[in-house]
């Protein structure tokens, strides 16, 4: 005879509770983590009344990147990986760019 369901299916659910509930958690500290670094780099330049350096331009963009890979906005039609690879690509591009004029 097989065992009771009752019982197993009690241990199942709760474990797959606690599995979403990490999720959930883990989802959050993510966000958190993104969306403070873009904060930062934001709040930097604005506390300072300046226009930024391309290092910090390039973080700006990196941390961009980041948001749009959350996928918290939902644009229909766009490709959010696609976009985050351009945004790294252009944050690349302006680092080579700095490091080459202070080299020449």
């Amino acid at each position: 005879m097989l065992p009771a369901a009752g019982p197993v299916l009690a241990i199942v659910t709760r474990l797959w509770a606690a599995v979403k509930i990490g999720k959930l958690i883990w989802n959050s500290v993510k966000i958190y983590r993104v969306v403070s670094r873009f904060s930062g780099v934001i709040d930097s330049l604005v506390k300072e009344r300046r226009l930024p350096k391309n290092h910090e331009s390039a973080d700006f963009l990196r941390s961009l990147a980041d948001l749009v890979r959350l996928k918290i906005f939902d644009f229909p039609g766009i490709e959010e990986d696609e976009v985050a690879k351009h945004l790294e690509a252009l944050a690349d591009e302006l680092l080579e760019g700095t490091q080459k004029t202070e080299a020449a």
